[in-house]
């Protein structure tokens, strides 16, 4: 099978179009090698590494799971993750199999959602990441080893590596966007919901009523049984700039932790209205107010 990706920095390169081919862009060395001996050595490599696609999966997931501590480690995510690799790797190769350039092809489903679930469990972003330059490392010493077995001269040997670590370069930085768009996004949406839920079950608190101490508990985050102090800060309709929101927020922080405490924000607007009440200590549901 022979195959001349036509994808560099994004442009496409048509190799019928001219003595200038796709090689001869990416590889400006007068001393390369045959061009039609690079690609269908190349062509021989992805075709071994894909027939073992299972096994290749299952190696980098062990090199993530080894390397990134912040990765969930629960069965589900497990299996995500294994599904994310499956996807991002067979979608490199097809793009080498079939002359498909990097900007026409469309992320793995289960690499994206992978992404929202690490959101949602407040996996830092770094980590995800971080996977994403772990598993390039990983795949770039399968196609070196798979270039070595084939014996091959040592000049066209070095094309062959070099070219095909660029290629799957081009997709890792490209996925790599992708996926942290996607994260962000939830990350912003999951982040908004938890906050609005918050709100309304401390108005459910504040409004009175019976209320299951443990699980209001659970669901806000907060430890109920104790005696709490507020601090209530406020700005003017006409004043109060984001940086002068900050350095408020800021400044009642500094004051909770100065007393040895974690503090808890929550903003509240006019139509929520307010109300004072005197804890009864004795009482753990009033004194949880």
């Amino acid at each position: 099978m022979n195959f001349i990706p036509a994808f560099v920095a994004g442009r496409q390169y048509f190799p019928q179009s001219g003595p200038e081919t796709f090689y001869s862009l990416f590889m400006p060395d007068p001393n390369r090698c045959d061009e039609a001996a690079v690609t269908e050595t190349a062509a021989a490599v992805v075709d071994r590494l894909a027939a073992r696609l299972p096994s290749l999966t299952r190696a980098v997931v062990d090199t993530l799971t080894r390397g990134i501590s912040e990765l969930p480690g629960d069965a589900q995510l497990m299996g995500l993750l294994a599904a994310s690799t499956a996807g991002n790797v067979d979608t490199v190769f097809r793009a080498f199999q079939h002359d498909i350039p990097i900007d026409r092809v469309e992320p793995p489903t289960a690499a994206l959602e992978y992404a929202r679930r690490l959101a949602q469990r407040g996996v830092p972003m770094h980590a995800m990441v971080r996977a994403y330059r772990l598993g390039h490392q990983a795949m770039v010493g399968m196609i070196a080893d798979e270039v070595r077995t084939l014996n091959l001269d040592p000049a066209l040997g070095r094309d062959v590596f070099e070219w095909m670590t660029e290629v799957t370069f081009r997709y890792i930085d490209w996925i790599s966007q992708q996926v942290v768009e996607v994260y962000e996004a939830e990350r912003d949406l999951w982040l908004e919901n938890r906050s609005r839920v918050r709100a309304v079950r401390v108005a459910e608190i504040l409004t009175g009523g019976d209320v299951d101490v443990d699980a209001m508990t659970t669901a806000i985050g907060y430890p109920l049984r104790r005696t709490h102090l507020a601090l209530i800060l406020w700005l003017p309709d006409k004043a109060g700039t984001l940086s002068q929101r900050n350095r408020r927020h800021r400044a009642g922080q500094q004051c909770v932790v100065h007393r040895g405490r974690s503090a808890h924000r929550m903003g509240l607007d006019r139509t929520r209205g307010r109300r004072r009440c005197q804890p009864d200590r004795a009482h753990p549901r009033t004194a949880s107010r």
